[in-house]
């Protein structure tokens, strides 16, 4: 618990007004369909609202994010990357949780309440998408990902990079900064 008290300082200015942003919100109440302030948020709503003070813009909901970001490999995983899980609940998708990656293997999401979760527990290594282990974090440059990994099989490594300038008009994906 005492980790989860102090303030946590990132190194990258983008990945610091994502988590900035975030933090706003600690120990607000999870709602379901929630994409503001001012209704509160469930996990996506949350992520698409901190990446979006930073310029970044991110689909509404957790699959459409996991649809649209590049995989990158665990072991590559930075602060402010997304982590994503499957099966938290019945969506009728494959992806169904989204959060933001802080490195020490802690994420940030709208749980219930908004806060801090070690990635470590049970309960995520069960869900998390594709991948177990030591995570890491932060957004850098990449090539654009024009392929919808998530809907032709590939299960990923759990961890995909939001960098990015919106997408392009047709493209549907993102690309690094």
């Amino acid at each position: 618990v005492k980790q989860y008290l102090t303030t946590t300082q990132f190194d990258d200015k983008t990945v610091q007004g994502i988590f900035d942003e975030a933090f706003k919100y600690e120990g607000t109440a999870y709602v379901f369909g929630g994409s503001s302030p001012a209704t509160g948020f469930d996990c996506s709503g949350l992520t698409q609202w901190c990446y979006a003070k930073v310029g970044l813009k991110l689909p509404r909901v957790a699959q459409d994010q996991y649809d649209v970001m590049t995989h990158i490999d665990l072991k590559d995983a930075k602060p402010g990357d997304l982590i994503f899980f499957h099966s938290t609940y019945d969506a009728g998708t494959y992806v169904t949780h989204v959060g933001i990656y802080a490195g020490e293997n802690r994420m940030f999401h709208a749980g219930n309440p908004v806060g801090w979760t070690n990635l470590t527990e049970s309960y995520w290594q069960q869900h998390l998408i594709g991948a177990h282990g030591e995570i890491q974090l932060q957004l850098r440059p990449t090539q654009l990902h024009a392929h919808n990994n998530a809907r032709h099989g590939f299960k990923g490594q759990g961890i995909k990079r939001a960098d990015a300038q919106p997408a392009l008009p047709d493209a549907g994906y993102f690309t690094r900064r």
